[in-house]
């Protein structure tokens, strides 16, 4: 192993922090009315209301309000006052109030969250329940890449083999020369993709690599045995480059803790794994160069974890805590967590990252699935109700990224949510029906289209991003121009129907629409 780049300067150790807290690439400067604090807005309150005393019926024209605001307020300078008050004076009557601006801070708020939610949330189908081939707890679902084949392992041993639809091809009881089936139990499995084997652990303190055959089902080539303490846990890491690089990873129950999931990180060159215990918690360990010991550092959580998972892109770990919470955590940073994402109600028990999107999936025992945006550390999908209702239960979660399928199994039953594939297929600046034409609004930096279903559409010109969608606006006749004002706060539409629409206030609190008939050309 690597010399371990775990010894940090002060302003190493900053910087790691603070790109933890971030969660990715820090944003472009903001517009003013998102820089504005609760103080700030305050302050901007009882501006309004000095107006309102002073005679002016809480009103404010463009020129008092960048001034005033501009003097009194650190946050901004007069040109961008002047930017928000154009914003807010959808009328153009060159007066606002503290309404209209509350109103269209609100407003603007509410459909950032929407975009976000837009530009990151995926579809799913009905949920689809497998057949239910275990008669005992399921404690692992792998998969085998190239072809997708999946497998499922419970309690007793009973091995299920699917195809890549998702049919069940084989099952196969696993039992061990020494032991009776009854009295044996499956503790992990794991699968070694590069040698097409898998690893199955037992409590008789032995593993089991067997070759896997969609044909011939299970052969056992070799075992190992002699272990102190039955082996709970485990995680096989193997270099894509070099298939005889490969580290399997035990955890037993022998440590002063018993671990309950570990994992070996090739971009840390570290071991880690989790506890339920409120001491070491999350323990971390690497060889030092020349050292034949490891070198441990621990995370301390309250009440403890059920289950981690490591995002190496990110750099983050994400720990499923017995306190309802989801911590992230910078694996230079041991005093606190970068992130705490809250909602669960009750212990989440199992996490997941989406490796190709700042994604994350949490599953608690009050069978309520939610998926984070790690970036904004919100919670941009719930997903409840649909799961078996059950008191007491054990379940494992496995999301298949490439095929969009998340397996998720409560004791014995194996449940699968498939992703709707047109979102990662479809274009999102597409219309249903032709386009006829194309405007750009330089102040707000937005694409406009149009076209022959008399619909307008608005996009972020930086990425691209539907944020408004306009149906309808012709009734059934098709837009066959378009053109803004000069000030390009204004948007007017033409029909085939013989009609000229004024649409002004085309980013805040709808559109509003003046008609001006045409005669025939």
């Amino acid at each position: 192993m690597n010399n371990k780049p775990y010894k940090m300067t002060k302003a190493t150790k900053a910087s790691a922090e603070k790109q933890a807290m971030d969660c990715g690439t820090p944003p472009k400067k903001e517009h003013l009315e998102n820089r504005l604090t609760i103080h700030d807005f305050m302050k901007i309150q009882q501006l309004f209301q000095s107006s309102e005393s002073s005679g002016n019926r809480g009103l404010m024209s463009r020129e008092s309000f960048v001034n005033t605001m501009s003097a009194t307020i650190k946050q901004g300078t007069k040109e961008e006052y002047g930017e928000l008050f154009d914003k807010i004076d959808l009328i153009r009557d060159g007066l606002i109030d503290w309404d209209k601006l509350t109103s269209f801070v609100l407003l603007e708020l509410y459909e950032r969250d929407e975009r976000t939610k837009m530009s990151v949330v995926p579809q799913w189908k009905d949920l689809r329940f497998l057949p239910t081939i275990h008669k005992d707890v399921i404690q692992n679902v792998i998969c085998f890449k190239h072809p997708s084949k999946y497998l499922t392992v419970s309690r007793n041993g009973l091995l299920g083999l699917w195809g890549e639809s998702l049919k069940l091809q084989k099952m196969v009881q696993i039992t061990t020369e020494a032991v009776k089936p009854k009295d044996l139990w499956v503790t992990s499995l794991v699968a070694l993709p590069n040698v097409n084997k898998v690893a199955v652990a037992f409590t008789n303190k032995e593993i089991l690599f067997a070759e896997l055959s969609f044909k011939k089902g299970f052969s056992c080539q070799y075992r190992l045995q002699g272990f102190e303490g039955t082996v709970t846990c485990m995680h096989y890491w193997y270099n894509p480059h070099d298939g005889n690089e490969a580290i399997l990873t035990l955890g037993d129950v022998c440590g002063q803790l018993c671990p309950i999931s570990v994992l070996y990180s090739s971009s840390l060159d570290a071991f880690l794994s989790v506890t339920t215990s409120s001491s070491k918690t999350l323990a971390l360990a690497w060889r030092e160069k020349l050292s034949p010991c490891l070198t441990m550092t621990a995370f301390h959580i309250d009440q403890g974890v059920n289950t981690f998972d490591f995002h190496s892109r990110l750099n983050l770990i994400a720990t499923a805590g017995i306190n309802c919470s989801v911590c992230l955590w910078n694996p230079y940073v041991t005093s606190k967590p970068a992130g705490i994402l809250t909602g669960h109600s009750d212990s989440v028990i199992a996490v997941q990252f989406i490796t190709e999107r700042k994604l994350l999936f949490s599953f608690a025992k009050d069978k309520i699935l939610r998926l984070w945006d790690i970036q904004h550390q919100l919670c941009v999908q719930r997903i409840a109700g649909s799961f078996p209702k059950s008191v007491d239960f054990h379940s494992t979660l496995f999301f298949h990224e490439s095929q969009g399928l998340l397996f998720i199994s409560m004791n014995n039953q194996l449940m699968v949510l498939e992703m709707e594939h047109e979102l990662g297929k479809r274009r999102v600046a597409s219309h249903k029906k032709a386009v006829t034409c194309l405007l750009y609004n330089s102040m707000l930096q937005q694409v406009i289209s149009s076209d022959t279903g008399s619909t307008v559409i608005f996009w972020l010109i930086d990425t691209g991003q539907k944020i408004k969608e306009f149906t309808g606006c012709h009734g059934n006749a098709e837009i066959s121009t378009m053109a803004l004002d000069g000030t390009e706060t204004r948007l007017f539409t033409g029909g085939t129907d013989g009609a000229v629409k004024i649409k002004q206030g085309m980013l805040n609190q709808g559109l509003i629409t003046q008609n001006t008939s045409i005669g025939p050309m």
